[in-house]
């Protein structure tokens, strides 16, 4: 399966990581991937993991012209976006503008009233997932691996 991921950018912390190493883990499976993101420190962890990656300077705006050419090119057969500013981003691209089916990852505390209705959101914990704003939307309780390996959890 073809999966691009996007995110509004690259900063070092937490919620990237854990998205890169789930990209890298979807990679690992045999899934064909590729990230489109905002520029940012956390290129260099997706270096080190052997993403694919397709970066924008700039805004919102140039960060959209990124994931259409992404798009055109490359017709993924799904778009998995991360965090509340690429959904709200991929959303208009990806699936109103190019017709590609989409889910998104929310990591914050409070989801965001932003979010767009319809788009399947997985959200990190149940009581987060009960206050979705989009009473009609999909969403669904996605609990996020810890990377025993490299992350130390003890």
């Amino acid at each position: 399966m073809r999966i691009v991921t996007t995110m509004r950018g690259l900063p070092i912390g937490g919620s990237i990581i854990t998205a890169l190493e789930l990209v890298a883990a979807m990679r690992d499976e045999g899934h064909d991937v590729t990230v489109v993101a905002g520029e940012g420190p956390a290129a260099g962890l997706a270096d080190e993991l052997g993403i694919p990656t397709l970066t924008s300077a700039g805004g919102l705006g140039r960060f959209a012209a990124t994931l259409w050419r992404s798009l055109r090119a490359d017709r993924p057969d799904v778009i998995h976006a991360w965090d509340w500013q690429a959904i709200a981003a991929t959303h208009l691209v990806a699936s109103v503008g190019a017709g590609l089916p989409m889910i998104g990852s929310i990591t914050a505390i409070d989801p965001t009233p932003y979010l767009p209705d319809g788009v399947p959101v997985g959200i990190v914990s149940e009581i987060m997932r009960r206050r979705d704003p989009r009473p009609s939307s999909p969403n669904f309780c996605q609990n996020m691996p810890i990377n025993t390996g490299t992350d130390r959890p003890g």
